[in-house]
């Protein structure tokens, strides 16, 4: 009797979606992919979750190595993005990293789980740019503030629609 391996030969990428093309904390959103996973014909559908890590500690090597990548994520500061789904992709808004104003570090991580509950994770680091220009900072902080609070907006306390809300963050760059 053979134990079920994970799925294997994944991974992890990071783009910007619209805007200037660059991964930017907050305001850009970013499309995270899973691609490349094989398993066995019999496990079936798989299931993707994602997450970031905004210290960029969680080493991708370790993650890839790991026989038990939940606990090394759940050991981590590593921030769940969304729960497992068949689908591959996931379009999120990164966390804000060290700096709303310099260039932040961040693992992103897709686990992936077979029909069989076996897992397995990749990780990989990415350079996520500030939300704001440093070099506007007479700006900085109020929109900073303003960020904030569009940020809790976005995640559940308002009535308005996403698009009302990224339309008053468009006024702030």
């Amino acid at each position: 009797m053979f134990g079920n391996r994970p799925p294997e030969n994944g991974t992890v990428s990071a783009s910007a979606i619209g805007g200037d093309g660059l991964v930017r904390a907050v305001l850009g959103m970013t499309l995270l992919r899973a691609t490349g996973w094989v398993d066995r014909m019999g496990d079936y559908p798989l299931e993707h979750s994602f997450f970031v890590d905004p210290t960029g500690a969680v080493d991708p090597t370790d993650l890839a190595a790991s026989r038990d990548p939940e606990s090394l994520i759940d050991a981590s500061d590593a921030l769940p993005l969304r729960g497992f789904s068949t689908r591959p992709n996931a379009s999120i808004y990164l966390p804000e990293g060290a700096s709303l104003e310099e260039t932040s570090v961040m693992t992103v991580i897709a686990m992936v789980r077979d029909s069989a509950g076996s897992v397995a994770a990749v990780g990989a680091r990415i350079n996520v740019l500030p939300a704001f220009d440093s070099s506007q900072s007479g700006n900085s902080v109020a929109a900073r503030g303003a960020v904030t609070d569009q940020l809790s907006l976005l995640n559940g306390a308002s009535d308005s629609t996403p698009e009302e809300l990224l339309g008053g963050l468009a006024g702030l760059g």
